[in-house]
Protein backbone atom coordinates (compact mmCIF):
# COMPACT_ATOMS: atom_id res chain seq x y z
CA UNK A 1 0.00 0.00 0.00
CA UNK A 2 1.46 3.41 -0.97
CA UNK A 3 2.47 5.72 1.85
CA UNK A 4 0.04 8.56 2.49
CA UNK A 5 1.47 12.09 2.54
CA UNK A 6 1.66 13.90 5.84
CA UNK A 7 -0.79 16.77 5.89
CA UNK A 8 0.03 18.47 9.19
CA UNK A 9 0.27 22.29 8.71
CA UNK A 10 -1.09 22.08 5.15
CA UNK A 11 -3.57 24.82 4.30
CA UNK A 12 -6.64 24.50 2.08
CA UNK A 13 -10.00 26.14 1.37
CA UNK A 14 -13.40 24.61 2.16
CA UNK A 15 -16.92 25.83 2.90
CA UNK A 16 -17.79 26.71 6.46
CA UNK A 17 -21.24 28.15 7.17
CA UNK A 18 -21.57 31.12 4.77
CA UNK A 19 -17.85 31.44 4.00
CA UNK A 20 -15.22 29.75 1.85
CA UNK A 21 -12.73 29.59 4.69
CA UNK A 22 -9.03 28.85 4.75
CA UNK A 23 -8.24 25.86 6.98
CA UNK A 24 -5.03 24.46 8.46
CA UNK A 25 -4.47 20.84 9.41
CA UNK A 26 -3.51 20.84 13.11
CA UNK A 27 -3.30 17.15 14.08
CA UNK A 28 -3.94 13.62 12.90
CA UNK A 29 -6.87 11.73 14.44
CA UNK A 30 -6.13 8.32 12.90
CA UNK A 31 -7.75 6.50 10.01
CA UNK A 32 -6.45 9.21 7.65
CA UNK A 33 -8.63 11.89 9.28
CA UNK A 34 -7.41 15.20 10.65
CA UNK A 35 -8.48 17.95 13.02
CA UNK A 36 -8.46 21.21 11.08
CA UNK A 37 -8.87 24.79 12.23
CA UNK A 38 -10.13 27.88 10.39
CA UNK A 39 -7.33 30.43 9.98
CA UNK A 40 -9.23 33.07 7.97
CA UNK A 41 -10.84 35.94 9.89
CA UNK A 42 -14.58 35.19 9.71
CA UNK A 43 -14.56 32.00 11.77
CA UNK A 44 -10.97 31.91 13.06
CA UNK A 45 -10.44 29.08 15.52
CA UNK A 46 -13.45 26.94 14.53
CA UNK A 47 -12.60 23.22 14.34
CA UNK A 48 -13.75 20.46 12.00
CA UNK A 49 -12.62 16.96 11.06
CA UNK A 50 -11.65 16.37 7.41
CA UNK A 51 -10.59 13.20 5.62
CA UNK A 52 -7.15 13.13 4.04
CA UNK A 53 -8.54 12.63 0.53
CA UNK A 54 -10.90 15.57 1.01
CA UNK A 55 -7.96 17.78 2.00
CA UNK A 56 -5.86 16.64 -0.98
CA UNK A 57 -8.76 17.33 -3.37
CA UNK A 58 -9.24 20.81 -1.89
CA UNK A 59 -5.51 21.55 -2.31
CA UNK A 60 -5.65 20.33 -5.95
CA UNK A 61 -8.77 22.43 -6.64
CA UNK A 62 -7.06 25.54 -5.29
CA UNK A 63 -4.03 24.87 -7.50
CA UNK A 64 -6.33 24.56 -10.53
CA UNK A 65 -7.98 27.87 -9.60
CA UNK A 66 -4.58 29.56 -9.31
CA UNK A 67 -3.47 28.10 -12.66
CA UNK A 68 -6.68 29.39 -14.30
CA UNK A 69 -6.09 32.82 -12.76
CA UNK A 70 -2.54 32.90 -14.15
CA UNK A 71 -3.86 31.93 -17.60
CA UNK A 72 -6.51 34.67 -17.43
CA UNK A 73 -4.03 37.30 -16.20
CA UNK A 74 -1.56 36.43 -18.98
CA UNK A 75 -4.28 36.66 -21.65
CA UNK A 76 -5.54 40.05 -20.44
CA UNK A 77 -1.99 41.43 -20.07
CA UNK A 78 -1.44 40.78 -23.80
CA UNK A 79 -4.52 42.74 -24.88
CA UNK A 80 -4.28 46.35 -26.05
CA UNK A 81 -6.69 49.09 -24.91
CA UNK A 82 -9.07 49.83 -27.77
CA UNK A 83 -8.82 46.29 -29.18
CA UNK A 84 -12.16 44.55 -29.84
CA UNK A 85 -12.85 41.00 -28.64
CA UNK A 86 -15.95 38.83 -28.78
CA UNK A 87 -17.53 36.76 -26.01
CA UNK A 88 -19.48 33.65 -26.99
CA UNK A 89 -22.99 33.85 -25.50
CA UNK A 90 -24.66 30.94 -27.33
CA UNK A 91 -24.46 29.48 -30.86
CA UNK A 92 -24.47 32.38 -33.32
CA UNK A 93 -24.69 35.03 -30.58
CA UNK A 94 -21.71 37.10 -29.46
CA UNK A 95 -21.13 40.16 -27.33
CA UNK A 96 -18.55 42.64 -28.65
CA UNK A 97 -16.25 44.21 -26.07
CA UNK A 98 -13.59 46.90 -26.12
CA UNK A 99 -10.45 46.35 -24.05
CA UNK A 100 -10.06 49.13 -21.46
CA UNK A 101 -7.63 49.94 -18.68
CA UNK A 102 -9.74 49.62 -15.53
CA UNK A 103 -9.93 52.66 -13.27
CA UNK A 104 -13.05 51.72 -11.28
CA UNK A 105 -13.77 51.12 -7.57
CA UNK A 106 -12.47 47.51 -7.32
CA UNK A 107 -8.84 47.94 -6.25
CA UNK A 108 -7.58 44.50 -7.28
CA UNK A 109 -8.32 45.38 -10.93
CA UNK A 110 -6.93 48.95 -10.87
CA UNK A 111 -4.81 49.61 -13.95
CA UNK A 112 -5.45 46.12 -15.36
CA UNK A 113 -7.19 45.33 -18.61
CA UNK A 114 -10.92 44.67 -18.49
CA UNK A 115 -13.61 44.40 -21.15
CA UNK A 116 -16.42 46.93 -21.72
CA UNK A 117 -19.41 45.76 -23.76
CA UNK A 118 -20.12 47.87 -26.83
CA UNK A 119 -22.50 45.80 -28.98
CA UNK A 120 -24.35 42.59 -29.64
CA UNK A 121 -23.45 40.81 -32.88
CA UNK A 122 -24.84 37.75 -34.61
CA UNK A 123 -28.25 36.14 -34.64
CA UNK A 124 -30.04 37.70 -31.64
CA UNK A 125 -33.82 37.53 -31.33
CA UNK A 126 -35.95 40.68 -31.18
CA UNK A 127 -36.74 39.80 -27.58
CA UNK A 128 -33.01 39.91 -26.72
CA UNK A 129 -32.59 43.23 -28.54
CA UNK A 130 -35.41 45.02 -26.70
CA UNK A 131 -34.25 47.75 -24.31
CA UNK A 132 -35.59 45.88 -21.27
CA UNK A 133 -33.54 42.70 -21.93
CA UNK A 134 -30.40 42.18 -19.86
CA UNK A 135 -28.31 41.80 -23.03
CA UNK A 136 -29.46 45.11 -24.54
CA UNK A 137 -29.12 46.85 -21.18
CA UNK A 138 -25.52 45.59 -20.79
CA UNK A 139 -24.62 46.74 -24.32
CA UNK A 140 -26.22 50.14 -23.78
CA UNK A 141 -24.62 50.77 -20.36
CA UNK A 142 -21.20 49.36 -21.25
CA UNK A 143 -21.01 46.47 -18.80
CA UNK A 144 -17.42 45.90 -17.60
CA UNK A 145 -16.22 42.36 -16.95
CA UNK A 146 -13.26 40.00 -17.12
CA UNK A 147 -14.47 36.57 -18.32
CA UNK A 148 -12.25 33.52 -18.66
CA UNK A 149 -10.39 33.37 -22.01
CA UNK A 150 -12.16 30.10 -22.91
CA UNK A 151 -15.25 32.21 -23.76
CA UNK A 152 -13.38 34.70 -25.96
CA UNK A 153 -13.31 34.09 -29.70
CA UNK A 154 -9.93 35.77 -30.20
CA UNK A 155 -8.32 33.40 -27.68
CA UNK A 156 -9.89 30.32 -29.36
CA UNK A 157 -10.48 31.10 -33.07
CA UNK A 158 -11.08 27.47 -34.10
CA UNK A 159 -13.40 26.66 -31.21
CA UNK A 160 -16.52 28.47 -32.42
CA UNK A 161 -18.43 27.90 -35.68
CA UNK A 162 -19.00 31.57 -36.48
CA UNK A 163 -16.31 34.25 -36.75
CA UNK A 164 -17.97 37.27 -35.08
CA UNK A 165 -15.33 39.85 -36.06
CA UNK A 166 -16.85 40.90 -39.42
CA UNK A 167 -20.45 40.88 -38.15
CA UNK A 168 -22.18 44.27 -37.91
CA UNK A 169 -23.56 45.38 -34.54
CA UNK A 170 -27.23 44.62 -33.96
CA UNK A 171 -29.65 47.50 -33.66
CA UNK A 172 -31.14 47.70 -30.19
CA UNK A 173 -34.93 48.03 -30.16
CA UNK A 174 -37.10 50.35 -28.09
CA UNK A 175 -39.01 48.93 -25.13
CA UNK A 176 -42.06 46.89 -25.98
CA UNK A 177 -45.33 48.79 -25.85
CA UNK A 178 -47.26 48.15 -22.65
CA UNK A 179 -50.35 45.98 -23.06
CA UNK A 180 -53.58 47.87 -23.63
CA UNK A 181 -56.11 47.92 -20.86
CA UNK A 182 -59.67 47.03 -21.69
Amino acid sequence: MPRRPTLIRKRFFAHHYDAFAEWEVVQARGGYTYDCQVVSEDYKGDLRVFGGEEILKAIAAEQTRLDNQKQTDAFYANLTPGQMVHIFESPGKYERYEVIRYEGPVSKFQGRHQLRMVALVGDWSDLDLRAESVFAHNAKTGRVCRPHPSLIYEANPGKFKVDPRPLPPCTLLPPAAPPRRR
